[in-house]
């Protein structure tokens, strides 16, 4: 068997489109050509075609070349086509099948329809005929199939998937006028409008015009499209023809342009039509709030949405973004001071601390903090700001107590905790009662010897003030020791 036989994959039939000189039933041709198969045993190819499809009733043998004319092929039915190779010793399995169409085209007096004769055309192919009226002569009627298409100047088959028919009369221009159907659809008007008589030969001008807030889409001639104009002249008229006018609403484009740290919804640019609207949301991010926002350039301020009402232009729409910012605002009372003394502002998730300082021989009182009390506190340091806050502050005078202790049998004036201002003087007065003594007076634990008074001068801190007494006829130790050596001295033999 052949290496390399001639299947999909390797041949192709290109179908090439001949005319009859004729009307006779057998008046299609067609050239075909095929690609060449590599297989250096190959030495020529046969085309074959018949009437149904893998049903092969004629076969031609063109050798080695790799076209093929056929001539007198049936008309008004499919022929399918197909192609082999061959060696010396064998032959390929067929090729693709490829599916052909006839077109026959009746020669008509007085104009012509080209192309001419009968072709037959591959499937899925399309083919177009202008129809050509003689010079004094103008296009009557177009028929397809049997079946009249108008007075049109051409016709096309699309995508073919069958036999086909197409023939013309034509009629001389002196005899007949012409018409021009002229219709506007919705928005707008065309002038003149309707059926409009032409006299054969003459130019014809046509006004396309839009209403207000619409636009020309197409005008279209004889069904094809003639482009968004807005006047049409038909020229030397020599068929029946249509007009027709295709409107829309203006439409306009909004455009929204969001810079970082933030979104507009929707966030592309929209066509809305004339009169409509359309409304966009500005999103900040978290932590972010809005700026400010322009409505073609010009600002609107730091608005979270906005719609564009009765649109009849083009705009745009733009946001910025800043921090979110937050004020502290302190207040301290009289006798010391804050720091930051006023307002902060502050930005989203920052930290701030405020320093207390009393004033000389001042304390702090109280810190407040958004109206709660968070003590004598020096400093505080508001963390993560998420909200605006206050901080308040107030101050008392700085005061020290003298806490004075008697220890029984005598007493000490003033005898209770003494508040005393700073810088200020407090004598104490120590008596014992009757058979008693002051043996000692301590001052914040250290003997300050048997006074009788002690004065605290320029007081700068808290004291403490404790009197001991003892019995007046009590001796010492050491008394009782000298008086006991006297007493045996007066006594011995020596005295």
């Amino acid at each position: 068997m052949l290496q390399g036989r001639i299947v999909s994959s390797v041949l192709g039939i290109l179908l090439l489109i001949f005319f009859a000189n004729s009307g006779t039933a057998l008046g299609g041709q067609v050239r075909l050509a095929w690609d060449q198969v590599s297989d250096p045993s190959v030495t020529g190819y046969k085309v074959h075609y018949g009437l149904t499809s893998h049903n092969y009733t004629n076969t031609q043998d063109v050798q080695n070349n790799l076209t093929c004319l056929l001539t007198n092929l049936p008309e008004a039915q499919p022929i399918y086509f197909a192609v082999t190779s061959y060696s010396s010793v064998d032959e390929s399995d067929y090729s693709d099948e490829l599916i052909g169409y006839t077109v026959q085209v009746s020669s008509p007096a007085d104009g012509q329809i080209l192309p001419a004769g009968t072709m037959v055309l591959a499937k899925g192919t399309s083919q177009t005929f202008s129809i050509v009226p003689d010079t004094g002569y103008a296009v009557s009627d177009v028929v397809v199939d049997g079946v009249s298409v108008g007075a049109v100047s051409d016709y096309t088959f699309s995508s073919l998937s069958a036999c086909h028919t197409v023939s013309a009369t034509f009629t001389t221009s002196s005899q007949t006028g012409f018409t021009i159907s002229a219709s506007a659809q919705t928005g707008g008007s065309i002038a003149p409008s309707g059926s409009v008589n032409v006299s054969s030969g003459t130019d014809q001008s046509f006004t396309i015009s839009p209403l207000a807030n619409y636009h020309i889409v197409d005008v279209q001639i004889d069904g094809a499209s003639a482009g968004a104009v807005s006047t049409y002249t038909f020229s030397d008229v020599a068929a029946n023809h249509a007009i027709t006018a295709k409107f829309a609403l203006n439409t306009y484009t909004l455009t929204p342009n969001s810079q970082a740290n933030g979104s507009i919804s929707p966030a592309s640019a929209v066509t809305v039509n004339y009169g409509g609207s359309q409304t966009f949301t500005i999103i900040p991010n978290l932590n972010y709030k809005v700026s400010d926002v322009k409505v073609d350039g010009v600002s609107i301020g730091s608005v979270t949405s906005y719609t564009f009402p009765n649109v009849a232009a083009n705009h745009t729409i733009a946001a910025t973004y800043a921090l979110n910012t937050y004020t502290i605002t302190p207040t301290a009372l009289s006798n010391g001071s804050i720091s930051p003394a006023s307002a902060v502002t502050v930005n989203s998730g920052a930290n701030q601390t405020f320093t207390i300082t009393p004033n000389s021989n001042y304390r702090v009182s109280d810190v407040k903090v958004d109206g709660v009390s968070v003590g004598a506190v020096t400093s505080y340091t508001f963390s993560n700001l998420a909200a605006s806050h206050s901080i308040w502050v107030s101050f008392t005078k700085d005061t020290y107590t003298i806490t004075a202790t008697a220890q029984g049998n005598g007493s000490i004036s003033p005898a209770s905790a003494v508040i005393v201002n700073p810088g200020a003087s407090k004598t104490f007065t120590i008596a014992a009662n009757p058979g008693y003594k002051i043996s000692d007076v301590k001052v914040d634990g250290v003997s300050v010897g048997a006074v009788q008074s002690y004065t605290f001068s320029n007081i700068g801190a808290n004291h403490t003030i404790t009197p001991i007494f003892s019995t007046a006829s009590q001796l010492s130790a050491g008394m009782k020791k000298n008086a006991n050596a006297l007493m045996n001295y007066l006594l011995s033999d020596e005295y």
